[in-house]
């Protein structure tokens, strides 16, 4: 699939294009505010997503851990914003 992301001032957007993965379907854009800490965000262009988990964290309100193909992607954040992009046919 194809993961593109951006960000600043504690705010990371990544769009997914996550046709042809097991985790999220369609093309979907996410935004994290009050981003404490990211970890594996150089190696998730190109790489399928498998699965993700949410867990609660001492530095910010929630982890958010995705397992791809070939790496993984941890994202610490306050709140998380799910968009799925719709195109018109």
């Amino acid at each position: 699939s194809d993961n593109a992301a951006s960000g600043g001032s504690g705010t990371l957007t990544i769009k997914i294009d996550g046709c042809g993965c097991w985790g999220p379907s369609g093309k979907l854009k996410l935004t994290f505010l009050g981003v404490k800490s990211v970890r594996g965000l150089d190696k998730i262009i190109e790489d399928c997503w498998l699965y993700e988990e949410v867990h609660l964290s001492e530095k910010g309100k929630f982890e958010y851990h995705v397992l791809l193909a070939k790496s993984e992607l941890l994202i610490v954040a306050d709140k998380v914003k799910f968009i799925e992009e719709i195109r018109n046919l």
